[in-house]
């Protein structure tokens, strides 16, 4: 009888012992996953309830910054396109950043698979882009490619184009 028991005690020990481990790996995945998804992306993004610019944003990130608990902002502007390099292209929605505002907001700008944030932090103004690793791969883009955009709702102004 004492074998029998024995082996049950064993038996018990070893599936605690299974769903502390299960529970310790899906406890730590989930605060992993959350910490991730939350630090990609700010974690409450104003947007106007018409299509158009926010008039005078800078005073609105200045009051937002008064506000408690805000501890950063950053301004965005989103507008679809359409990308192609060489024989392929593909649909996709532009994020428009600065990127020392960005940085504060999110650490997506901090785990680039490949490529370097330096020519877009020189000039945010320019002609630079980051693309997703999935978008690159599908376009079959590198590093310092030269890719090209298609903005289907830009305007031709003697400033330049305006989406």
């Amino acid at each position: 009888m004492s074998v029998v028991t024995a082996i049950a005690i064993l038996g018990f020990a070893a599936g605690v012992l299974a769903l502390i481990l299960a529970l310790a790996v899906t406890n730590g995945f989930q605060e992993t996953l959350q910490n991730e998804l939350v630090g990609a992306t700010a974690q409450v993004n104003l947007l106007p309830s018409t299509p158009t610019s926010i008039p005078d944003y800078p005073g609105l990130m200045n009051k937002l910054r008064q506000l408690p608990h805000v501890l950063a902002v950053a301004p965005e502007i989103y507008a679809a396109g359409l990308l192609s390099y060489g024989n392929q292209s593909h649909y996709t929605v532009l994020k428009g950043i600065l990127p020392a505002q960005e940085r504060q907001v999110g650490h997506l700008l901090d785990k680039l698979a490949a490529g370097s944030m330096a020519p877009l932090e020189q000039d945010p103004h320019g002609r630079h882009i980051i693309l997703g690793k999935s978008l690159a791969e599908s376009l079959g883009a590198m590093p310092g490619s030269w890719v090209e955009l298609y903005l289907p709702n830009a305007e031709l102004t003697p400033l330049g184009m305006t989406g």
